[in-house]
């Protein structure tokens, strides 16, 4: 290459080692894929290509490759149009107006900055597009500006130029209306000429642009980045650069702190701090959680043993309980089995029995018919016959030695009786007289008579004292009944017997109760026993006294 020819030739590369231009290559982001000037400084109408995200000017000294990145990259993107934006060392050195004019201020001059940005989606495989522009109109020293941003592409949607004249204004903004785009200006100027878009304040371009194409970074963010950009567009790349100029630079690039954001940061190390102490005593209690954990594994580890053997030993004893059941539903089936062929067995006998009992029937009747069938009733029969004989010996031996004892005892009231005449018939004589002295005969004449019958009823032993008319007496003053009935002998037997007097004892030794009895026809009685005698003794006669009156129960009066 000769010192006078330009290195473009020999910079272009092959069409097989050309990368594809104004297409994004990244996916996810946004990238400047075209960039073009129309009529403004030294350019006249021209498209720059990135490449990947990049782009680079290649020119001699001057040639104003930093005055066209600044313009492209730091005013496209926050509308920030002072003379320190503009220059490339921070410091104030021209104005918009003479870098639009080319240091002429009093030219009349319209141009056209405009950024082209590209974002490919992985998803659908699409590519989006946004355009970002800035259109001039330089009138008598007055600079007119007004920025737009749409989703469409210069050449396809916009025409910028027209017979190698950048576009009006008004032409633009319907262009952009088309295209779903927005226009920013405070010129009122312009704001009056525009009838087909209503254009909003250029504080909200910088807004737009942020949110379209730098989302999610905030406001803060936004700025450090366009910091970073002024003060790396300020270093030379021709030059060598130290690191620790580089140091200089990106620090110096950095956004001051504000006093608030301290503020934050200070309570938000005390929060770390707190939080430190919390995350230490955190992880204590987690080793102790976790030494726990383990002690309470090993707990439901043996529980688990424990729960796992008594299953397993309730899964024997079902299984056992199982074949029991089998065993104990096989045994019932065999004993039901023997139980209906007991029931058919017990049926057989059952009319076995029937059949043996009709059979027995037939031979008793045929027995019975014999002559010697009454033998085994005969001798039963003879058999009682015997017991009655010997019971009725015993009944006898046992009368006869109650009839001695009464035979004894009779004797003894004989005496008693005697001695009770001796003293009745000494009492009538002493009663007699006194009747006699009172002049009660009268009175005393029944009484009398029977003390006379009872002195004669000594000499005969079978004479029988009528007793109820012995108390039958009338006394002075008082009424006394007496029913009688006349008995066998001839004479008046009272009703009811008095139990005053008694007979006198009798001479024979058959029982008082039993004499006018035949002996063939007395029942046989059991031996009287000692209170059965003294039960049947008389008991008005004591031997040696005399016989008592009547009592108050005694019914013969």
């Amino acid at each position: 290459m000769k010192p006078a020819e330009h290195p473009a030739p020999h910079l272009s590369l092959t069409d097989v080692d050309k990368p594809a231009l104004d297409i994004p290559s990244a996916e996810g982001r946004w990238q400047p894929t075209r960039a073009g000037i129309v009529n403004s400084w030294a350019w006249a109408s021209e498209q720059l290509y990135f490449s990947g995200g990049w782009l680079a000017l290649v020119g001699p000294n001057g040639s104003g490759k930093s005055l066209t990145a600044s313009m492209l990259i730091t005013v496209l993107l926050d509308a920030d149009t002072s003379q320190t934006a503009l220059s490339v060392s921070g410091k104030a050195a021209g104005t918009l107006t003479s870098r639009h004019t080319d240091f002429n201020d009093r030219e009349d001059r319209t141009g056209i900055w405009w950024l082209e940005y590209g974002l490919h989606d992985p998803a659908d495989g699409s590519t989006r597009y946004v355009t970002t522009g800035l259109w001039l109109r330089a009138t008598a020293g007055h600079l007119h500006r007004a920025f737009f941003l749409t989703s469409g592409r210069v050449g396809s949607d916009l025409i910028l130029e027209q017979d190698r004249d950048p576009v009006r204004l008004d032409t633009l903004a319907g262009q952009l209306a088309a295209c779903h785009g927005e226009m920013f200006t405070d010129s009122k100027v312009l704001r009056g000429s525009l009838t087909q878009l209503t254009p909003q304040d250029e504080r909200s371009y910088r807004q737009k642009v942020r949110t379209r194409l730098f989302a999610p970074l905030n406001e803060v963010q936004f700025e450090a980045l366009l910091a970073v950009l002024r003060s790396l567009r300020s270093v030379r790349t021709a030059e060598a650069i130290s690191p620790t100029r580089m140091r200089q630079v990106l620090t110096d690039a950095l956004p001051a702190l504000d006093t608030d954001n301290l503020t934050q940061v200070a309570e938000a190390m005390e929060r770390i701090s707190e939080l430190e102490t919390k995350l230490e005593r955190t992880r204590q209690e987690a080793k102790l959680l976790e030494g726990t954990d383990r002690s309470y594994r090993r707990y439901l580890r043996t529980v688990a043993q424990a729960e796992a053997a008594a299953l397993t030993a309730a899964n024997t004893e079902f299984d056992d309980q199982a074949r029991s059941l089998k065993k104990a539903t096989d045994q019932l089936d065999t004993a039901q089995k023997a139980f209906q062929d007991a029931a058919q067995e017990y049926a057989d006998a059952q009319s076995d029995i029937s059949r043996g009992r009709g059979q027995l029937s037939a031979d008793e009747a045929l027995l019975s018919e014999h002559a010697g069938a009454e033998l085994p009733h005969r001798e039963d029969r003879a058999r009682d016959l015997a017991a009655q004989a010997t019971a009725a010996a015993e009944r006898a031996q046992t009368a006869g030695t109650d009839a001695d004892e009464a035979h004894r005892k009779a004797a003894g009231s004989r005496d008693d009786a005697d001695a009770a005449q001796v003293q009745l018939t000494r009492i009538s004589g002493d009663l007699r007289t006194s009747a006699t002295a009172l002049g009660a005969q009268a009175a005393c004449e029944h009484l009398l008579t029977a003390s006379e019958a009872l002195a004669a009823a000594r000499s005969s032993a079978d004479a029988t004292l009528d007793t109820a008319w012995l108390c039958s007496t009338r006394w002075p003053g008082r009424k006394t009944t007496s029913a009688r009935s006349r008995s066998s002998t001839g004479r008046w037997a009272p009703t009811s017997t008095c139990r005053t007097t008694s007979a006198p004892p009798q001479t024979n030794s058959t029982p008082p109760r039993m004499r006018n009895t035949p002996a063939a026809k007395q029942p046989t009685r059991p031996p009287a026993t000692a209170d059965a005698r003294r039960r049947n003794s008389p008991p008005d006669f004591t031997p040696g006294r005399s016989p008592r009156r009547c009592s108050a129960r005694c019914q013969c009066s």
